[in-house]
């Protein structure tokens, strides 16, 4: 989940391509899929070239989405003294300014969007939103408090449930309503951005050094398993977003660096894959370690 941060008074920098939304969105979400692969059917320009740019008040962390009417959302912001607490709406074209929501902090989390134009991010102000595009203006929807920080990008099921971690070491599904249908109490932070499999089984990594599997079963989280990568506190942070192969493998990294004030533990420092029933699958050893998802 690591971004490049840019100077305050940020230009949001995109070489932007013609590409096709007759069947949906190119980017819905952050890494595009419910699988989080990043992967495009879409090719871009042998020779990109910057089409225009867009100043925010801040630093960018958040990854932009794409409407399926072309849409750009993205937030702006990257820790709780940000200048910038909006999440932006700019039309691909030409990078004007459709609309901007107004929050109380700053805006890491990715958001997710629907067809029916319903955007869900976090912020830093500890709420999970829901807006709606009504073309000139954000519709405020819900809005469901965290005890602390969000920084996770929610990832929406088939169902309709929103899923997204939080930083006061739970994991929740909402209801589109905006209602807590379940949460989980987890053993540290969940920074990281879930995926969700083939059978709706839900992947998110924690603070706590595991990377968990769970079962949506309505009124709370069934754990199918949690996979140790170390233990508390030795430098084996999952704040990497896991990625599911087309195997199911899933693939995650883990950060020595992911806790405030915290001196970084010598350990071995590692990519995963990591199989569907939760055993390990191989280790590839890193000379540092890995927040990218």
């Amino acid at each position: 989940m690591r971004t490049n941060l840019f100077t305050l008074m940020v230009l949001l920098v995109l070489a932007v391509s013609s590409f096709a939304l007759a069947d949906g969105s190119s980017w819905p979400m952050f890494r595009r899929d419910l699988r989080n692969t990043g992967r495009t059917p879409y090719t871009g320009p042998s020779a990109p070239d910057v089409k225009w740019t867009f100043q925010t008040m801040d630093q960018i962390a958040s990854s932009p989405s794409i409407g399926y009417d072309g849409t750009l959302y993205f937030g702006s912001g990257v820790n709780a003294s940000g200048v910038d607490s909006f999440l932006y709406a700019v039309n691909r074209e030409d990078g004007s300014l459709k609309w901007k929501f107004l929050t109380g902090g700053s805006i890491f989390s990715s958001p997710a969007v629907l067809p029916n134009g319903t955007i869900y991010f976090g912020s830093m102000d500890r709420h999970v939103y829901a807006v709606e595009d009504s073309v000139t203006y954000a519709k405020f929807l819900w809005k469901y408090r965290h005890a602390f920080w969000v920084y996770s990008s929610p990832v929406v099921g088939a169902d309709g449930t929103i899923y997204i971690g939080g930083l006061d070491f739970k994991f929740y599904a909402f209801n589109p309503d905006g209602t807590l249908k379940w949460d989980y109490l987890g053993g540290w932070c969940f920074f990281s951005s879930p995926a969700i499999g083939s059978e709706g089984e839900i992947y998110t990594g924690s603070k706590d050094h595991k990377l968990y599997a769970f079962e949506d079963s309505l009124t709370y989280a069934k754990v199918r398993w949690a996979h140790p990568f170390g233990t508390f506190y030795d430098g084996h942070l999952v704040d990497s977003s896991p990625a599911i192969g087309d195997d199911g493998t899933l693939y995650v990294g883990v950060d020595p660096y992911g806790a405030s004030g915290q001196t970084p533990v010598p350990i071995d420092t590692a990519f995963y894959a990591v199989n569907a029933d939760g055993t390990r699958r191989w280790t590839f050893v890193m000379e540092d370690g890995t927040e990218s998802s």
